[in-house]
């Protein structure tokens, strides 16, 4: 099946708001095996700021741009062919410093198996 963007989901998330998340596919047709597979953007100066997800696992394959990555009070820059992965339970965000220049990545949140 082909999903044109202006078929699919799109919503605002991140501080004040700011960052735009595409749904790539349902959560549905994620099949049991995790709950997000998305583009987000950040805007310049924008951020997703630290948070957890319990239960469940988070990779940030990055398109373009670069920011900067926490995870459990560890910082390091990320930039474009850069992959992150934050096991469930652990602290993560992601910010761009730019005040020019957006991120866009391709996040997973999923469910780890048992």
């Amino acid at each position: 099946m082909i999903y044109p963007s202006s078929e699919r989901h799109h919503s605002k998330i991140g501080a004040n708001g700011l960052c735009d998340r595409e749904d790539l596919v349902s959560i549905e047709q994620l099949g049991g095996c995790g709950r997000l597979l998305g583009v987000l953007t950040i805007p310049a100066g924008g951020s997703i700021p630290d948070h957890t997800h319990q239960g469940e696992f988070e990779v940030y394959y990055m398109l373009s741009g670069h920011g900067r990555y926490h995870e459990n009070g560890t910082v390091r820059s990320l930039g474009p062919g850069d992959v992150a992965y934050c096991p469930a339970g652990e602290s993560h965000g992601i910010y761009n410093d730019s005040d020019s220049e957006e991120i866009v990545f391709v996040a997973f949140i999923g469910f780890p198996v048992k």
